[in-house]
């Protein structure tokens, strides 16, 4: 798992008053399978516990065509690098994968690609984009 991946946890943990069922973020990977998970219970309360891989389960997230999604690994045969933006333009294959459209700043098409959702991520607020040469 990854920061910033949604998760659902699989397992009541009364002790931080986290039920099965509930949602979490990860906010911090402590090394191993240990990691921080913010929680929001029903009244928008927030809690950060820590959380144990067993006691977690990646959600696939829900990303609406249009949005802006950057690669979280490099693509070297569609020459695409990680950080690349592109705009999710569909759904295919159960919700695990999406296609991305990928084009220059002036809007010209560079690639359109069928990716797992594992391989982007959505763009937060505090990130700026960053200009290369395509090949």
């Amino acid at each position: 798992m990854r920061l910033f991946d949604v998760v659902e946890f699989v397992v009541d943990m009364p002790e931080c008053g986290v039920k099965a069922g509930m949602s979490g973020t990860i906010v911090e990977i402590l090394g191993g399978d240990l990691y921080l998970v913010e929680v929001f219970d029903n009244s928008n309360t927030v809690d950060v516990i820590e959380a144990r891989s067993e006691q977690i389960t990646l959600k696939i997230p829900f990303l609406e065509r249009g949005e802006k999604v950057a690669l979280d690994a490099d693509m070297p045969d569609e020459k695409l690098q990680h950080g690349d933006i592109g705009t999710v333009v569909g759904k295919a294959k159960g919700g695990q994968f999406v296609d991305v459209a990928f084009s220059t700043l002036d809007g010209h098409p560079y690639r359109t690609l069928t990716i797992h959702v594992q391989q982007i991520r959505r763009l937060s607020r505090n990130e700026i984009a960053h200009v290369r040469i395509i090949e």
